[in-house]
């Protein structure tokens, strides 16, 4: 599975919108997010996908 686009809102008080690419860096400063952003992907793809 190949994830394009994310939307995070209100997950651990994270708000983002990006577009990602093959390959993604996350760099940023203590306490910014970085954790908060890679944890709201794992569970969103803890979920079981239906494919119709």
């Amino acid at each position: 599975m190949v994830i394009r686009k994310v939307d995070i809102n209100g997950f651990r008080e994270l708000e983002v919108k990006i577009e990602l690419k093959k390959v993604n860096i996350v760099v940023g400063e203590n306490g910014t997010g970085k954790t908060s952003f890679l944890e709201a992907i794992f569970f969103i793809n803890s979920f079981p996908i239906r494919y119709e």
